[in-house]
C-alpha cells in the first residue's frame, strides 16, 4: 500500500492544489511563495490534530468568508446555510493497494473501501479540518 496522490483545498496559497507522490522518490522543490511550507504545516496540522486560524484561511476566499459572516450575523442566512457555503479546508490522501499480496493485512483500509468492484485498487479518505 502507497500514498500516491494529495489535494489539498482552501488552506493558505493551496486554494486548489495537487500533489502526485512518485512511487520511487518525491521532491517538493519550488520558488519562494509557491506553497511549499504551506503543504508541509497543513499536513503536520492534520496529522497532530491542529485548529486552523484565521490566517490559514486563503486570502482570495476571505472577502466572501467575511460576507457570509456578516449575513449570518444579521440572521440573513441560518447556520446551516453559512456552514454550507462556507468552503472549507481539506485534504483529500489517494491510496493505492494493487502491489498487496493476498495475505496482507487490509482490515485498516476497510472503512475507506467502499466498492466491492475487484479491479478497483484505490481508497480515498477525505479529511475536513474544521
Amino acid at each position: 500500500m502507497r500514498l500516491t496522490k494529495v489535494e489539498m483545498r482552501n488552506y493558505r496559497l493551496l486554494v486548489e492544489s495537487d500533489l502526485t507522490i512518485d512511487k520511487d522518490t518525491t521532491l517538493i522543490v519550488g520558488r519562494n511563495n509557491t506553497a511549499k511550507t504551506s503543504f508541509l504545516l497543513f499536513l503536520s496540522g492534520i496529522l497532530n490534530n491542529e485548529s486552523l486560524k484565521y490566517d490559514d484561511y486563503p486570502l482570495s476566499k476571505r472577502k466572501d468568508l467575511i460576507n457570509s459572516l456578516i449575513q449570518f450575523l444579521a440572521k440573513k442566512v441560518s447556520y446551516e446555510l453559512f456552514c454550507k457555503n462556507l468552503a472549507k479546508p481539506s485534504m483529500k490522501f489517494y491510496i493505492d493497494y494493487t502491489e498487496e499480496d493476498e495475505e496482507d493485512y487490509l482490515s485498516g483500509l476497510s472503512p475507506f473501501i467502499i466498492d466491492v468492484d475487484e479491479s478497483v485498487s484505490q481508497a480515498i479518505n477525505l479529511t475536513k479540518v474544521n
